[in-house]
């Protein structure tokens, strides 16, 4: 029995690339920011301690601080796991039109614009549904909004890149 095994990118497979793609984001960025929380909090606590390290209370504080991060986390990942396929799905319609001659440098530049598209939208959407990520608040902007935005394009461009990868070995195998 001859099984031929497709190269070409099928929706199966490009819905687990915004599936893996975003949780991958999502805890990074949830360890990165627990990391400084944790350290900040951390500090301000021996600060304030006159030279006694209160091991309990630091534990405590780690362990409430994680507990918050891991829900929080779990709550936004319910939201971004649908905009990362979403995008996966948008850049498997858009990359063999836009880029037929399998450009990789193209192809790039491809994800990084649709990232930036969505990017875009959303923080439109979020401007109309009048929440704290807006502009009006630039620090809770910075760091719950725009900095996560920029890893979205950026993965959104080497995702696009390693999507046109298998597409060029298709093309190359046909």
């Amino acid at each position: 029995m001859n099984h031929q095994i497709s190269l070409q990118p099928t929706w199966r497979s490009v819905v687990k690339i915004g599936v893996r793609t975003t949780l991958a984001l999502a805890l990074g960025y949830a360890v990165v920011c627990l990391t400084i929380f944790i350290v900040r909090t951390s500090l301000t606590i021996l600060a304030a301690s006159d030279g006694h390290v209160d091991l309990m209370l630091l534990s405590a504080n780690a362990f409430t601080l994680a507990w918050v991060t891991l829900v929080f986390t779990a709550i936004l990942t319910l939201v971004a796991v649908p905009v990362g396929v979403l995008t996966a799905a948008v850049l498997k319609l858009l990359l063999p039109r836009l880029n037929p001659r399998h450009l990789p440098l193209r192809a790039a530049a491809i994800g990084l614009s649709t990232g930036l598209v969505f990017y875009l939208i959303i923080h439109l959407l979020l401007q109309a549904l009048g929440t704290r990520l807006t502009l009006d608040y630039p620090e809770t902007y910075r760091f719950w909004f725009a900095l996560p935005a920029l890893l979205y394009i950026a993965a959104c461009a080497v995702e696009t890149w390693k999507l046109n990868a298998r597409y060029t070995l298709a093309a190359i195998a046909s």
